[in-house]
């Protein structure tokens, strides 16, 4: 899965599982030879992705979910 799909279902559910399928995305991108730079850069795109459908207060609760996976990516 991609990173914009992962992060769909964690704004969906808010599960478990969508933190773990990140952090096993996060050791991927590491073994890739991703920097904190480019992490955050696809974060920032899967977030503008992600809640580019949702309604004001969705994105907002949306945004402090994203900011929540991204410490767990990192």
């Amino acid at each position: 899965s991609s990173y914009a799909d992962i992060l769909a279902t964690y704004f969906t559910n808010r599960a478990e599982e969508a933190l773990y399928r990140a952090s096993l995305l996060s050791q991927r991108f590491i073994e890739e030879g991703l920097g904190p730079e480019e992490i955050i850069a696809l974060h920032a795109e899967a977030v503008e992705i992600t809640t580019s459908g949702l309604e004001y207060r969705e994105r907002a609760r949306a945004s402090t979910d994203a900011l929540q996976f991204l410490l767990e990516m990192m």
